[in-house]
């Protein structure tokens, strides 16, 4: 538990801190990451699977777990390979099955699931500095993505905040 807690504080320092200051965040060649493109869809569908696992008995939280995970390596210095997509849908597939079921339920796949909340964690603060006129870099992210985040703004990071609220309770916890 403690654990999920320090990997929770990790997301939010990630999450808040300007992407020029940090590490590279996914490899070169994380060719599936790199590729992946959000859509209107694929937001409507992961709020989905938030909002059903609001209701999980999981403790702690299996969704909120995984962002933690994922962020811990960026805490880590480790960048995002296309392996560490491979290895978070294993893990929800065969270890958390209220995060399964809820994503199933929600019309996705275990893999667009993970993509989606890899590329809103990249797009998300990246977009946020460049609507602050900040410079901004997207080597770990692509263009279309974070130009897909700024045009979908209010949305999105309604998304993004509901996340983080999420998060903060877990931390609590």
């Amino acid at each position: 538990m403690k654990t999920v807690a320090v990997l929770i504080t990790l997301l939010g320092v990630t999450m808040a801190a300007p992407a020029t200051a940090q590490p590279r965040r996914v490899d070169p060649g994380a060719r599936e990451i790199l590729a992946y493109r959000l859509t209107a869809d694929s937001l409507r569908r992961v709020d989905a699977v938030m909002r059903e696992m609001d209701r999980a008995t999981e403790a702690p939280r299996s969704d909120v777990a995984m962002i933690g995970v994922l962020s811990g390596a960026w805490a880590s210095g480790n960048a995002w390979r296309d392996r560490t997509a491979d290895d978070a849908v294993r893990t929800i597939e065969t270890g958390h099955s209220e995060l399964s079921r809820a994503i199933r339920s929600a019309g996705l796949s275990t893999r667009d699931y993970v993509l989606t909340m890899m590329t809103l964690m990249l797009a998300h603060p990246t977009a946020s500095m460049s609507r602050q006129g900040r410079g901004v870099t997207t080597s770990d992210v692509a263009a279309e993505n974070v130009a897909w985040v700024e045009a979908n703004w209010y949305d999105v990071d309604r998304f993004m905040r509901d996340l983080q609220q999420r998060m903060d309770v877990a931390r609590r916890r």
